[in-house]
């Protein structure tokens, strides 16, 4: 686990471990350290104390059932929601950690603020504290923030594989997460126990108060993140029920990979160029195969039409039997070139997978700049 590098860009952003505690232990600690409700929710409430810090902690009462079963009849389900790089830099809203040795620093130093709550609390938790999720993420730098913008939209365009839907969160999600459903791409699957969200991310700074990320001036920042749940550690293998450490470590070592499975191949569709630039590549690519060049543009224009209603593609309307469509696409894939075009000011966007590997295609970026004029370009050192 030691051969993980401090150059890896997917790191864990959020974890949380999980307890159920007996009404009077859970009084005690959110008794002393002033609880608020959350919204106005009568049945869930919040200790901020150790924000900075990076740990929130949160209260549910269960249902009756969830009591009736419990051997211990524990009344109420706590999350203890970790932010790693806060526990290490307090206050700070960005930050990563990517090595084995800060992260032991960072659970050294989480075990003594669960020691101090449980002594001025007298209550004992930690001995039950069980892993609930992982978060994984991944942060890309764009040139302007209308690149941002414009690649939440063609994933939100994107028809996913089998068991995954795109999904909005409820008003009040939106409230206390203080979430804008535009600048962000939702998606998630049951079955695999997994959720991914694509958002503005120095939109979202702004939306809690504080300064963008100054990567570079005017540049804009987009985020990618993954949330493992327990289901899904324990498919992966990646669950240690008697050490939550262990699966920490293990995530890490394997970061790169679970990121490439849940986000990466559900939403790579090669390289994109905005519809002119399509059009005339196209053109220029099958100057003589006409009836395949009017299919991969009438696939193209579809793709349009989705993403002007903020739509997931839907192979029904595509003019033609599946094996035509499979078809179709498969000779943009030959070409390496996405079927969703962008918008004018966006003349060329590098496939997921060379955005986050940097191993960027130069044939779409040069065609690109040199048909375009005026106009900000993405390149290979954004």
């Amino acid at each position: 686990m030691n051969n993980i590098k401090n150059t890896q860009t997917t790191f864990i952003h959020t974890f949380s471990l999980e307890t159920n505690l007996k009404f009077k232990e859970a009084e005690k600690i959110w008794k002393t350290y002033n609880m608020d409700n959350i919204k106005n929710n009568n049945n869930e409430f919040c200790v901020m104390k150790f924000a900075k810090n990076g740990l929130r902690i949160y209260f549910k009462y269960r249902t009756e059932k969830e009591i009736r079963y419990d051997k211990e009849h524990a009344e109420v389900k706590v999350e203890w929601i970790i932010t790693p790089y806060k526990v290490l830099h307090e206050g700070h809203p960005m930050g990563k950690i990517t090595s084995v040795e800060e992260m032991k620093q960072v659970l050294i130093r989480l075990a003594q603020m669960f020691e101090q709550i449980e002594t001025e609390t007298d209550t004992f938790f930690t001995k039950k504290l069980k892993m609930r999720r992982i978060d994984l993420t991944r942060d890309i730098s764009t040139p302007s923030t209308i690149y941002t913008r414009e690649i939440i939209s063609v994933c939100k365009t994107t028809q996913l594989p089998y068991g995954y839907y795109f999904w909005v969160m409820s008003e009040k999600q939106k409230i206390e997460n203080n979430w804008k459903e535009e600048v962000a791409c939702l998606y998630k699957s049951k079955s695999k126990g997994i959720k991914g969200k694509i958002y503005d991310k120095n939109q979202n700074l702004q939306d809690f108060g504080y300064h963008p990320v100054e990567t570079r001036q005017h540049k804009g920042l987009l985020r990618f993140e993954i949330s493992l749940s327990r289901k899904c550690l324990s498919k992966q293998g990646l669950l240690n029920p008697g050490s939550s450490e262990t699966s920490l470590f293990l995530v890490m070592e394997q970061a790169s990979s679970l990121f490439d499975t849940y986000l990466v191949k559900i939403f790579d569709n090669d390289s994109m160029l905005s519809r002119s630039l399509l059009e005339k590549f196209i053109q220029k690519q099958f100057p003589t195969q006409n009836k395949k060049r009017e299919k991969m543009l009438d696939l193209n224009r579809i793709y349009n039409i989705c993403r002007k209603k903020e739509l997931e593609f839907n192979p029904e309307d595509f003019p033609g039997s599946d094996k035509k469509l499979r078809n179709i696409r498969k000779a943009y894939e030959e070409i390496h070139l996405s079927p969703i075009s962008l918008s004018e000011e966006c003349p060329y966007i590098p496939s997921f997978h060379e955005m986050f590997y940097g191993k960027q295609t130069n044939i779409f970026s040069d065609y690109a700049k040199n048909h375009t004029r005026g106009k900000e370009l993405w390149n290979s050192e954004q």
